[in-house]
């Protein structure tokens, strides 16, 4: 049996964190006056750099779906955006796959249960 481990290369690493601060900034413009948060919590790009795969997190949580569904079908804004940020540092802008990071949402419902306000099977 053969196992491949895909490590990321320096390049991948730079790319990943210009396309991370640049975002963030992007968003930052974006929703500036508005009362809520979009970070960039991660991002992963394919080997071949045609794909960036970009994790959101939103604040306030009430709203979050609709606003992920609304920056994801403009993605191609987002990204003349961003092309507009690096044409510089690099070539080819990657297509940009939005996800949503829902890792905070679980850390807080595991800290809720930890502290007894949800529902324990156990407690029965």
């Amino acid at each position: 049996m053969v196992i491949f481990i895909f490590m990321e290369s320096i390049r991948q690493k730079k790319i990943t964190t210009l396309i991370q601060e640049k975002m963030a900034e992007i968003f930052r413009r974006e929703i500036s006056g508005q009362t809520r948060l979009i970070s960039v919590s991660q991002v992963r790009i394919s080997p071949d750099l045609r794909l960036a795969k970009i994790y959101l997190s939103i604040f306030p949580v009430e709203n979050k779906e609709q606003i992920f569904l609304h920056i994801a079908n403009r993605s191609t804004y987002y990204k003349n955006l961003l092309a507009r940020c690096i044409r510089n540092q690099l070539r080819g802008i990657p297509e940009l796959d939005f996800r949503l990071d829902n890792s905070l949402d679980n850390l807080e419902n595991v800290d809720r249960e930890l502290r007894g306000e949800g529902e324990n099977p156990i407690k029965s």
